[in-house]
């Protein structure tokens, strides 16, 4: 079996990388540590950017630390099996990427969009939420500024993305 291991660099790579992740890891800062939270995500490219949707409520760690400092660092991952090598070790087929970027909230008019988006990222476009839900909630966007990724896979027809 042959394994190929290489830097994603193009957009469209990095792009397929965030699509096929399931959860975006938050880097905020808060001092000496970061804070870092997991999140549901969605995701589209926009004027050569990945942009990046996720929501949170209105009290909370996350939203006071943004509002002092909107600069975050993310990561998305994905691991696809492992892979015993024989007479070697054990391996795996991944796909991950990290990007750093500036959060905004998102305007009121722009809740609906965010959430289309999250909804569609894990498999549910259309389906239908309660706009109430909405009212009690923040949406906050990412334009990535500076992306990075990374594969580790069989060859390209032995593995699905």
């Amino acid at each position: 079996m042959e394994w190929m291991a290489a830097e994603v660099t193009n957009l469209e790579g990095l792009f397929e990388i965030f699509k096929v992740c399931d959860t975006l890891h938050l880097a905020i800062n808060n001092g000496q540590y970061p804070y870092v939270v997991p999140l549901s995500y969605g995701v589209e490219c926009v004027d050569d950017h990945i942009v990046l949707y996720f929501h949170g409520t209105t009290e909370g760690m996350k939203d006071e630390l943004l509002k002092k400092n909107p600069h975050v660092t993310c990561s998305v991952d994905i691991v696809y099996e492992y892979n015993e090598r024989p007479g070697e070790n054990i391996s795996c087929s991944y796909a991950s990427a990290i990007g750093e970027g500036e959060v905004c909230r998102l305007d009121r008019q722009d809740y609906e969009y965010a959430m289309d988006l999250i909804q569609t990222h894990y498999g549910f476009e259309g389906l239908y939420y309660d706009e109430a839900m909405l009212e009690s909630m923040i949406f906050y966007k990412i334009v990535l500024n500076n992306v990075s990724g990374r594969t580790h896979i069989k060859k390209p027809e032995e593995v699905m993305l």
